[in-house]
């Protein structure tokens, strides 16, 4: 019993994957996750207290985090390659202050005034001064947490195997849960006579976890890994070190299938409290909560379950990505199927679930695959060019997926994203294509020696 703590998962090493270090290791990734889904609960209660918000109005409050995670995916990720000395302590308190910057401003929502708030959302957004301040707090919290989001994957890439990689960032998908869960409770403590502690409560529990964040990293900061001094490797430098390590044709066409896959992650996202409102009408909003906890659920399940296809390729993580993408297109198929041959509002709920659980599942191999495959001394700057293009993709789809249901119905839209998949998937089989007959740690090897030989 004194060691079930330390009991490693998925048969790997005992020092990579232990139940209570994967808590520690999975809650940077939760904090972003919890950060970028944290309107689906607020939007939902301030509507409920003030009136609707329009669907332009909640678009772009759901992508000012994602546009500042964009920024600081890049910004914290080249910076952290940019150390050329103790990179683990320095990267460590680099995450920690992005980790602090984040707390900042999600604090800032939980105090911004509740007259000028509901002024904003009876208004416009891009008339109050309240409206803009939201947006820019927003904006900076995004940033943070973009920066926490690309160092948990460098720093776990020097530490452990893919699979661990991966399973951070499971995170993203348990944040949502933990924001549903934290909504639904709220609810059923205090009721919905006034919203105002709720609302605010969950924006301080976001930037209660970006605390515990910086706490994890500062104390990460003094463990003695990763001492060895290594070659330091500019923004510059990134790509053509990745050039020489004959991998940057296969991480440009993963970014491109994971800007793709982020298209359509967030997007369904977003429509899925439409669907659920149609199939389900009159439903309250602390049993709609309810049943958005449980299919939260059912997608961090899915981002779990592609844990296994790391597992089965740790050597050639783009074979995961392909078969994560498989699993995804079959079950978008049947999707298609279910609504084509039921045509009812039921089908559409049980489809537009059905997608909104698989549609996340490669994330985690999409995630694990920069670090994976990239030399480590620009693994950090790897990871956040690629993620922060795939957010690119997070943000546009989060804008542009409202007025694609609104205008064309529900059938086309699952139509679209099952063959938005189906060219992230095309993108994979190229990334496939270019690592073939050349494994991660051989290219990783290659690139030592030739950046050597370069120093």
């Amino acid at each position: 019993m004194a060691d079930e703590a330390n009991t490693p998962l998925l048969g790997a090493a005992d020092d990579e994957l232990g139940v209570g270090n994967v808590l520690l290791n999975v809650l940077p990734v939760t904090t972003f996750g919890y950060l970028i889904s944290v309107f689906s609960v607020t939007l939902a209660l301030w509507s409920e207290q003030w009136g609707s918000i329009s669907a332009l109005g909640g678009a772009a409050l759901d992508s000012t985090a994602l546009i500042g995670a964009v920024g600081g995916m890049a910004y914290f990720g080249v910076r952290a390659d940019s150390v050329q000395e103790d990179w683990h302590a320095s990267t460590a308190r680099l995450a920690a202050a992005a980790a602090l910057l984040c707390a900042a401003f999600s604090a800032v929502c939980a105090v911004l005034p509740t007259d000028a708030l509901k002024a904003s959302i009876e208004t416009s957004l891009f008339t109050t001064w309240a409206g803009y301040a939201l947006m820019v707090a927003r904006i900076g919290a995004g940033f943070g947490g973009g920066g926490i989001y690309t160092l948990a994957a460098a720093l776990e890439s020097r530490r452990h195997t893919p699979v661990a990689v991966g399973l951070a960032s499971t995170g993203v998908v348990l944040g949502q849960v933990v924001l549903y869960l934290v909504g639904w409770l709220l609810l059923l403590v205090l009721g919905l006579d006034d919203t105002g502690p709720q609302w605010r409560c969950i924006f301080a529990f976001g930037a209660l976890m970006a605390l515990l964040c910086a706490w994890r990293y500062y104390s990460l900061s003094g463990e003695a890994i990763d001492t060895q001094r290594r070659p330091r490797a500019s923004q510059q430098q990134t790509y053509d070190v990745l050039a020489d390590a004959g991998v940057l044709m296969s991480v440009q066409l993963n970014g491109m299938a994971w800007f793709l896959q982020n298209f359509a992650n967030y997007g369904i996202s977003l429509v899925y409290p439409f669907v659920l409102d149609e199939a389900l009408p009159g439903l309250s909003i602390q049993n709609t909560f309810g049943v958005s906890l449980l299919v939260s659920v059912g997608a961090f399940g899915a981002c779990c379950f592609s844990l296994l296809f790391l597992r089965r390729n740790p050597d050639d993580p783009s074979k995961a990505v392909l078969e994560s993408f498989a699993t995804t297109l079959l079950t978008a198929s049947v999707s298609i199927l279910v609504v084509v041959f039921l045509e009812n509002i039921t089908s559409r709920f049980v489809a537009c679930i059905l997608i909104r659980i698989v549609v996340g599942l490669p994330s985690a191999t999409l995630y694990a695959y920069p670090v994976s495959v990239a030399p480590p001394e620009v693994a950090a700057a790897a990871h956040g060019l690629v993620a922060g293009a795939a957010k690119a993709g997070a943000v546009l789809g989060t804008v542009a997926f409202y007025p694609i249901y609104d205008a064309v119905g529900f059938l086309a839209l699952v139509i679209i994203t099952a063959g938005t998949l189906l060219l992230a998937f095309g993108a994979a089989v190229l990334a496939y294509v270019s690592l073939k007959g050349r494994g991660a740690s051989d290219a990783q090897r290659s690139a030592y020696s030739k950046l050597d030989d370069k120093t």
